[in-house]
């Protein structure tokens, strides 16, 4: 249902290029903090049982499959868990690494194309020199001094 309104919305905002308010009361299955009020409402549906029933009746899959995709993953996630809370505590001193990138890649990247800019030019400018040519000098001004774009 919540599908055809928010097709409906979209379709109305597109062609009547207007603005739409859509309110969605939607569950919340878990909470960031119970402190916060987040707990599951019991009286609330809950979209993951009724997707289940929905998976079922379409024979798409079966109980025993879905309660079997479910231990799986929940193995998973425990054997995770388990292997996480064995390894050691990482070193205090090592707060800050993988924070920020060891090398400024912009500024790396800047200064690689100042460099082939300056390599164009110079090599420009010694054939303008060897055989003075109008494509020569104009390519050397391109790179030496290139105009601002203007957007319009």
């Amino acid at each position: 249902m919540a599908y055809r309104e928010l097709s409906a919305a979209m379709e109305y905002v597109r062609t009547e290029r207007k603005p739409f308010l859509l309110e969605a009361m939607v569950s919340r299955l878990y909470g960031h903090s119970s402190a916060s009020g987040a707990n599951r409402l019991n009286d609330e549906a809950d979209c993951i049982v009724g997707f289940e029933r929905r998976l079922e009746e379409r024979g798409l899959l079966t109980r025993q499959q879905m309660d079997g995709l479910r231990a799986t993953f929940a193995a998973e996630l425990l054997a995770a868990h388990k292997q996480v809370k064995e390894e050691p505590q990482p070193d205090p001193k090592s707060i800050h690494d993988h924070v920020f990138s060891e090398r400024d890649l912009v500024r790396r990247r800047l200064m690689s194309n100042m460099v082939q800019a300056i390599r164009m030019a110079s090599t420009s400018a010694r054939s303008a020199t060897e055989s003075p040519t109008s494509s020569a000098r104009m390519s050397v001004r391109r790179w030496a001094a290139p105009s601002p774009r203007r957007r319009g």
